[in-house]
């Protein structure tokens, strides 16, 4: 992602964007691709934003509970599907080796977390730059394994 960026900031384009600092309040279809709804956390400020394509990055929070409220049960963006997440004994959300959020109903949707994966993957997987190229690779095999042309 960032080489693209650099690659446009020399051909003078901006085909990608990184917005940082801002919590999703909405997100729905629209004719061309999906509008947002973003709000600053620390302003409350609000605004609308129409794109092509949607890539999320929840900072480096760890999945699970603790005393001191520092880690979650699911990125905030995932709380409509919370209820349907599969809770092994130990309550924390569950997430096969593939990084695949293990879901309840059997046809759910594939949903993969890039990060958050402390609790179920070890340390490594907190922040490890080294690391997201074979995370990536670990998400495209399973994908590729799971997805028909059919589907």
């Amino acid at each position: 992602m960032y080489q693209q960026l650099y690659e446009d900031r020399l051909g003078g384009i901006q085909h990608t964007s990184i917005h940082r600092c801002a919590d999703i309040a909405s997100c729905e279809p629209a004719d061309d691709g999906v509008r947002l709804e973003l709000t600053d956390p620390h302003t409350g400020s609000g605004r609308f934003l129409d794109v092509d394509l949607v890539l999320l990055a929840t900072g480096f929070r760890d999945l699970g509970t603790d005393d001191r409220g520092a880690r979650e049960f699911l990125p905030g963006v995932l709380n409509g599907i919370r209820d349907g997440v599969a809770v092994p004994e130990d309550g924390q959300a569950s997430v096969s080796r593939d990084y695949r959020l293990e879901l309840a109903a059997p046809q759910s949707p594939l949903i993969y977390l890039n990060g958050l994966c402390e609790t179920t993957h070890g340390m490594g997987d907190a922040g490890s730059f080294s690391l997201l190229a074979l995370l990536a690779r670990e998400i495209a095999d399973s994908l590729a394994s799971r997805l028909t042309p059919a589907r």
